[in-house]
């Protein structure tokens, strides 16, 4: 049993060039994306940029990062529709998405007169994600139940199938487990597994009792009036260790960090965040003192909505250049 996607096959076209690619109807998606390998074959030309996160299923965000926009013509078949959508660039847009290839949902079609284009197109990859900004103006009304929960879906870039069907499968999966450096009484470890006494772990609430207590007593006013409270630390973790985040690297994320922000001009803007900060005692001047504390690089991320600050400064406490998991687990 599989589940079949609204994919059908279109045309884009650009200037005197037309390509036939396979397409993702995905009303779970608010904008609609277009995979780099069209965009080169085609020679599209770039309309703009725009800063996007995504939220991937269970609620994991992806940090924002900045997607370079496209206008896609994109064409029925027959011709008969065609419509200008603005997507961004993504190199790929999703993995393997099935077909239909059962006979008697085929013949079943051809009895009601519905032609669909994406059964027999050897191209199998997603190449035009269209999302809800479009979908709007690109789905008719009109439904056909084909039976057991599969609908046949009239759009106006042709007709396309969604719901559960039943295919014979001939792919064999293989599963290969590699463990790095690991004990071999580890590989029937049920901790590994995430399997734990749940007398060995405190209770979430009562977690968060002792970080607000924790919190609560040691808040207090210093004598410029600001409120002062010491960083959470988790227990059970080491500590993090003196020069480990090595003052090289930060300086040297602080030489390209200006350079990017000169040919941007966006150093005014940038030095001008930090001097405030360091007026309202946020930051201090470093010392001249390479083997004590610990140096976390820092570098523009470009808002281009922000009618305030556009390149504002943010400190990389992921930098690959020392021990990340070290930082982010403490």
């Amino acid at each position: 049993m599989t589940t079949l996607l609204r994919t059908l096959i279109v045309n884009i076209t650009y200037q005197r060039k037309i390509k036939k690619v396979r397409v993702l109807l995905d009303s779970g998606s608010q904008r609609s994306y277009v995979k780099a390998k069209v965009v080169e074959e085609l020679g599209l030309n770039e309309t703009g940029t725009e800063i996007i996160g995504h939220t991937l299923f269970g609620g994991m965000d992806q940090l924002a990062k900045v997607y370079k926009c496209f206008h896609v013509l994109v064409s029925s078949l027959d011709n008969r529709f065609s419509v200008r959508i603005n997507a961004l660039q993504q190199s790929d847009l999703c993995g393997h998405l099935p077909k239909v290839n059962n006979e008697k949902i085929l013949e079943k079609l051809r009895d009601l007169n519905i032609v669909i284009s994406d059964f027999d197109y050897t191209d199998t990859e997603i190449s035009l994600l269209i999302g809800s900004d479009y979908l709007g103006s690109i789905i008719h009304n009109e439904m056909v139940s084909l039976g057991n929960n599969l609908m046949a879906v009239n759009t106006k870039l042709g007709w396309t199938l969604q719901g559960p069907i039943k295919v014979q499968s001939t792919v064999n999966t293989s599963s290969t487990t590699c463990f790095s450096k690991t004990n071999l009484s580890d590989l029937w470890s049920i901790e590994l597994l995430g399997i734990r006494d749940p007398y060995e772990n405190k209770s979430k609430k009562d977690t968060e009792v002792e970080v607000l207590k924790t919190f609560n007593d040691n808040i207090s006013v210093n004598a410029q009036g600001r409120y002062e409270v010491s960083l959470l630390w988790k227990e059970g973790c080491a500590g993090l260790k003196t020069n480990e985040m090595k003052y090289e690297v930060a300086f040297k994320r602080l030489k390209s960090t200006t350079k990017k922000l000169k040919s941007t001009g966006d150093l005014k803007m940038y030095d001008h965040v930090l001097q405030d900060w360091k007026k309202r005692d946020i930051i201090e001047r470093v010392i001249n003192d390479t083997n004590t504390g610990h140096y976390l690089p820092h570098h523009s991320v470009i808002k281009l909505s922000s009618m305030t600050t556009r390149a504002p400064p943010v400190f990389d406490a992921s930098n690959t250049g020392y021990k990340r998991q070290q930082w982010m687990d403490s």
